[in-house]
């Protein structure tokens, strides 16, 4: 086995990489409502209690690791405020769960490293926004290459690996579209070194079936409203105006003023590569990272921190394996140790700072529903266009969701909920309403919510006045 992957050379990483599973972890309990009371947290987990079942999407069948706790909490009809709590730990404990597999049944320190830097290195704001399924994808992902690189030293045949090796990738594939550009370049970057775990017919025929999975995966995308849209349109002039796009712009500035190790990382380690005459796999990063940069730019122009912030993530993954992989092991061990802890902290407090715009959303659906109570109105709407509430919404199509599920946590007996639109979409959803209840994206009858969580009254909606 490769001495670089052995873990006690790297004690003090593997300490660090928990560390900072374990506050992530913590971070999800303090921030549990600013968590669960935004866009898809609310979506999700209203619809798991409201059907009993799994709310999976576009086929993204991976993320029913999280799913599965409000689901069983729900069955036990433990409180709502446990079903969140639950649910916002969900997340974090399955990346610490798979950081420790790495570590302590793969031995594979570094790609524990690589796995961390990926919930780190282009996080704040998206540290919120908790159901981008790219998030379990990627956890699923690492575990998959975990197992893989473990295989030299299994103690299980071939034919007890083989369908292991297929469950894990189509977990991983599956989840999320942009795992696409992101596991080709781990699967060559790995079977480009010396520790490749597999022989030449193996990869090639494990190579072959990774490709089929992929084709899969494409051709159900070009059936999905949701995802072929993500799908960008790439021609030979677009490639080649990349840098003058307007999301390059953006992205080019930011990795000045906010991400900024993310470029450091990526020139060391293509310096640590290049010094070592790994050829190859420098010519395999620059590419796919080129590739995905190019991808995200031709796919957006503008920049919301906490739903892009989600889309370059997996581009960290790219940019920082040789770093991880060529520069840390050639580091002294205290240099290393500090240089991941300098990382990891300054992360952590934008994180931390990024904490207080959602703590004042949160607060702002708690002000709205008094001002409800106030009214003795349980559903109401507000209108959007006003620069203030908008900019602290940052979204509102979660709201219908994200105010029942807070009326419940402050116990309203009939619960009260509201939504935000413009006046002609008001007027709209209101006629469709009637006595039913106005959904995030549809019309539900107050009889069919789950009455142990959601129960709501056949009333019609009404304005609230606010003092926004």
């Amino acid at each position: 086995m490769n001495k670089l992957l052995q873990p006690n050379r790297f004690r003090n990483i593997n300490i660090l990489v928990l560390a900072l599973f374990l506050i992530l972890l913590a971070g999800a309990v303090t921030y549990v409502q600013e968590r669960m009371l935004f866009c898809d947290a609310s979506y999700i987990c209203f619809h798991v209690l409201n059907l009993d079942r799994f709310c999976i999407s576009e086929h993204r069948y991976g993320s029913f690791i999280t799913q599965m706790f409000p689901l069983i909490a729900g069955k036990l009809q433990l409180p709502l405020s446990g079903v969140i709590l639950l649910y916002s730990i969900s997340f974090n404990l399955f990346y610490l769960t798979v950081a420790a597999l790495l570590i302590f049944r793969y031995k594979n320190t570094l790609l524990a490293l690589l796995m961390a830097f990926y919930y780190i290195l282009f996080v704040s704001h998206t540290y919120f926004w908790t159901n981008n399924e790219i998030h379990q994808a990627t956890a699923w992902m690492f575990l998959f290459f975990g197992f893989m690189l473990h295989f030299k030293n299994r103690t299980y045949s071939w034919w007890l690996h083989l369908p292991l090796f297929i469950l894990l990738a189509g977990l991983s594939i599956f989840t999320h579209p942009l795992i696409l550009l992101v596991f080709p370049f781990l699967w060559f970057f790995f079977l480009s070194g010396e520790n490749r775990p597999y022989n030449i017919l193996q990869s090639v025929l494990l190579t072959l079936l990774l490709a089929g999975i992929v084709v899969v995966k494409y051709l159900l995308m070009q059936e999905s409203a949701y995802d072929k849209q993500k799908i960008p349109g790439i021609t030979l002039p677009a490639i080649l105006n990349i840098f003058s796009s307007p999301m390059a712009g953006i992205i080019m500035k930011k990795f000045i003023s906010h991400y900024y190790f993310v470029p450091v990382i990526f020139i060391w380690g293509l310096y640590s590569a290049f010094r070592i005459k790994k050829y190859k796999e420098i010519v395999l990063t620059i590419g796919f990272a080129f590739g995905y940069f190019t991808a995200v730019c031709l796919t957006f122009d503008s920049f919301i921190p906490f739903y892009h912030e989600s889309e370059w993530m997996p581009f960290t993954i790219i940019v920082a394996a040789p770093f991880v992989f060529y520069t840390i092991p050639r580091l002294n061990s205290t240099i290393a140790t500090g240089i991941i802890i300098i990382i990891f902290v300054t992360r952590i407090v934008s994180i931390g700072i990024a904490g207080e715009k959602f703590t004042e959303r949160k607060d702002w659906i708690y002000s709205t529903l008094d001002q409800m109570k106030k009214q003795e109105i349980t559903k109401g709407y507000i209108y959007t266009g006003d620069e203030k509430t908008d900019n602290i919404l940052m979204m509102p199509w979660g709201l219908p969701l994200e105010s029942i599920i807070a009326s419940t946590l402050q116990g309203d007996m009939s619960r009260r909920t509201f939504f935000a639109d413009n006046p002609e979409k008001v007027a709209e959803r209101i006629t469709q309403a009637g006595k039913g209840f106005v959904s995030s994206f549809w019309v539900e009858q107050a009889q069919s919510l789950n009455s142990y969580y959601f129960p709501v009254d056949t009333s019609t909606y009404q304005p609230v006045y606010t003092d926004r």
